[in-house]
């Protein structure tokens, strides 16, 4: 299965890219340009580089994804991106959505539960 993971630049985000490469899905995340894409290939991982907030960048590397996962927290709220990420997906096609974090922005989990697709959210 192939996944993608936005909001995944913390330890979480690279715990589950670890996990799931294990069980041997593609996995993706859309990355800045700066952030050190080398651990990402090092696991395995395609690496989109630019911003979260590009909902065409987030179409293209979600084409032929079943599944998003969004992480709420990690380089910050997912609350100034939500609309673009949700944007994106929905382009693509992407059946399901997966939010998590340890405290969840109400805006960004409505956002989520009102998109139409299939989610689940994790706290």
């Amino acid at each position: 299965m192939s996944i993608l993971l936005i909001r995944a630049g913390g330890p979480i985000g690279e715990a589950l890219a670890r996990r799931l490469r294990a069980e041997g899905d593609e996995v993706r995340v859309v990355a800045p340009a700066e952030s050190p894409a080398d651990v990402w290939r090092r696991l395995g991982v395609k690496v989109a580089p630019g911003r979260d907030d590009d909902a065409d960048l987030i179409e293209r590397a979600a084409q032929g994804v079943r599944t998003a996962v969004v992480i709420d927290g990690e380089t910050g709220p997912a609350r100034d991106v939500i609309e673009e990420v949700m944007a994106g997906i929905a382009a693509a096609g992407v059946e399901r959505v997966i939010l998590c974090g340890r405290r969840l922005d109400e805006v960004v989990v409505d956002a989520v539960r009102t998109s139409g697709l299939d989610y689940v959210v994790l706290t």
